[in-house]
């Protein structure tokens, strides 16, 4: 109790009125540098993987990997919902990507939640 006088005490203002200092109790939250391409899925020879969640029917599942673009059953996609395309990663950024999924507020995070409204058919 003592230490908490003692620190309202070094808080009081030029007119002696004491200052209670709070302190946050929100959580921070360190996101990963966001997946980025360097060249888009169409034109680049890279392999990449989607990371997004599956969609019904096996029209694409999680973790498919494409090298040298894409079939026209996926870019049918691209065209309805394009976090789909933010969702494809190069193979080298997989790691990150996929830690990312599970933060809440990282880009994959949001992409990843519009993937699943379009697979439900909210979007």
């Amino acid at each position: 109790m003592s230490e908490e006088k003692s620190k309202i005490e070094e808080q009081k203002v030029k007119d002696e009125t004491p200052v209670k200092k709070i302190e946050s109790k929100t959580k921070s939250v360190k996101s990963q540098p966001v997946a980025t391409k360097t060249a888009a899925p169409e034109q680049t020879e890279q392999t990449v993987v989607y990371v997004g969640p599956s969609l019904p029917g096996e029209a694409l599942t999680q973790f498919s990997v494409f090298k040298n673009g894409f079939p026209e059953s996926v870019k049918v996609h691209f065209e309805k919902c394009t976090a789909i395309k933010s969702l494809m990663v190069p193979v080298s950024k997989l790691a990150a990507a996929r830690k990312n999924l599970e933060q809440e507020g990282s880009a994959e995070y949001v992409l990843t939640q519009k993937v699943i409204k379009y697979g439900r058919g909210d979007e």
